[in-house]
């Protein structure tokens, strides 16, 4: 499903689910070096109360893994474009990617180039 339709607690969810599949399988993913998403909430996740479960948590964000959506996406209730970090993580994206390029683009091409 496309992250723009999902509710906080879905995202959250399904988070969560993509962080135990890259654990359980020992699935490498490129760090991006991010420093400012806050993932302790994975650590507390089944731990929670029913009432933690029931209230709608903040949008979560887990490390190098992104919500992304492009353009302009129209729905009765509202308008989302790319541009907006409430509803997706295009602009962490780009910052991560574009912002220092030596860093994170250099990282990313030696990582490719000692793959392959």
């Amino acid at each position: 499903a496309k992250a723009d339709t999902y509710n906080n607690q879905e995202l959250e969810l399904q988070l969560y689910r993509i962080h135990q599949s890259l654990r359980e399988h020992s699935i490498k993913v490129f760090d991006f070096g991010e420093t400012q998403v806050d993932d302790s909430w994975l650590g507390n996740f089944d731990n929670r109360s029913d009432l933690e479960r029931r209230s709608e948590p903040p949008r979560r964000q887990l490390r190098n893994a992104f919500s992304v959506i492009t353009g302009e996406r129209k729905y009765p209730w509202c308008t989302l474009t790319e541009k907006e970090s409430a509803f997706c993580d295009t602009p962490r994206l780009h910052n991560v990617l574009f912002k220092n390029k030596m860093m994170s683009m250099g990282k990313l091409v030696r990582a490719a180039n000692d793959i392959y």
